[in-house]
């Protein structure tokens, strides 16, 4: 009986120790939003801490649940930062570009993958932060371009919107 125990004590000490270590989970965190500027991931333990720059609710809750999801994470304290409608004017510069909501499926007789145009829109958003007054809208198979942007930094703009998306690019940008 006393072997028993010790055995199944090791047992335990050995699954126990056998567990993701932080730095792979760290890694696959990185891997899982590697576009997305200004969102931090600290592990410790296997907790997750995530923080942000100002950005909204959803965007919160959709990233604690792709944390949450992630092999090895025990759990995830999310210290991202919700601006309010009051300050979206105040923070317009600072918070992270967010898309509307996708169409709804009723609307649209297209099916769409909303999670990855979501996740693209994001990123594009991340993109047009280089370019003061440029704006762009994922939906419909369709990425949409408006706002001023300078003549010279149209093509690298629209370069690195192909580099991650082969939807039509639909440019409204006005040229300066």
């Amino acid at each position: 009986m006393n072997l028993k125990n010790i055995f199944l004590g090791m047992t335990t000490l050995l699954l126990v120790a056998c567990g993701r270590s932080d730095a792979e989970i760290k890694n696959d965190i990185t891997e899982e939003f590697k576009l997305y500027k200004g969102v931090n991931f600290d592990v410790k333990e296997g907790i997750v801490t995530i923080s942000s720059k100002p950005t909204d609710e959803d965007f919160k809750q959709y990233i604690q649940r792709k944390v949450e999801k992630i092999k090895g994470v025990k759990s995830v304290v999310n210290n991202c930062q919700v601006f309010h409608p009051k300050e979206e004017k105040e923070n317009k510069e600072s918070h992270i570009p967010l898309p509307p909501p996708p169409p709804s499926q009723k609307s649209n007789p297209k099916p769409v993958d909303t999670k990855f145009d979501y996740e693209l829109n994001v990123a594009i958003g991340n993109v047009v932060m280089d370019y003061a007054g440029v704006n762009a809208t994922v939906y419909d198979y369709t990425v949409e371009l408006t706002g001023p942007i300078k003549k010279e930094q149209l093509p690298e703009l629209i370069k690195r919107i192909k580099d991650l998306t082969q939807k039509k690019i639909v440019n409204k940008l006005i040229v300066r």
